[in-house]
């Protein structure tokens, strides 16, 4: 997969938006990147603003974003390609939050992409290493709602409210994610849905 992302960040990456329009690629490029270790650095929804990729790199624990065991490196290529590019160049990213519960057995994490002015793409993680994770993941086969999908609601509708100027609201995700952005989509606000022109899973 991560080979095929790359391809296509290499051939598309100097076309804007309007010259090619978003496309199920670069939801999942933008899903993918929901797994970069962002805690610290990407402001969340108390600290607001957002970090663009020249500010994201230059942080002192930049290093940090990387730190994943498995796809460290191969989040590096893609953000070193990204970064450059006339496509995803001025990407900006907002709103992360994080978190591990034990106690609810939920573990959760959301990021906001400012792709123009009037356009974002709120991205959900799936599953990551933790135990607490994949804990979470048995729960779904059997619970009506897990909690990751009750804080996507809240999630979206949070992100939605601090943005009442952005009419395209893409919403996505990879894996547990893509349930999250399905979930919280047809559970948010109908004032809301209203502005959601497409969903990723």
């Amino acid at each position: 997969m991560k080979s095929n992302l790359m391809n296509y960040l290499r051939e598309y990456r100097n076309k804007s938006f309007k010259e090619h329009p978003f496309s199920e690629v670069d939801a999942l490029l933008l899903s993918n990147l929901s797994y970069l270790k962002m805690d610290g650095i990407v402001p969340g929804f108390e600290r607001g603003g957002t970090i663009g990729f020249a500010e994201l790199l230059s942080y002192p624990a930049a290093e940090h974003l990387f730190s994943d065991p498995v796809y460290g490196e191969d989040y590096r290529k893609i953000i070193a390609l990204m970064s450059g590019s006339r496509r995803y160049g001025k990407l900006r990213f907002g709103y992360f939050t994080q978190y591990h519960d034990a106690d609810r057995e939920t573990q959760f994490a959301a990021v906001t992409f400012f792709l123009g002015v009037t356009s974002v793409f709120l991205s959900f993680r799936g599953t990551d290493e933790t135990l607490v994770g994949w804990k979470e993941d048995f729960n779904m086969t059997f619970m009506k709602n897990i909690p990751s999908q009750i804080d996507a609601v809240r999630y979206l509708e949070a992100a939605a409210d601090k943005l009442p100027d952005i009419s395209e609201l893409r919403v996505g995700g990879h894996s547990k994610g893509g349930n999250l952005a399905i979930y919280s989509s047809l559970k948010c606000r109908p004032d809301i849905q209203d502005r959601i022109v497409s969903i990723y899973n």
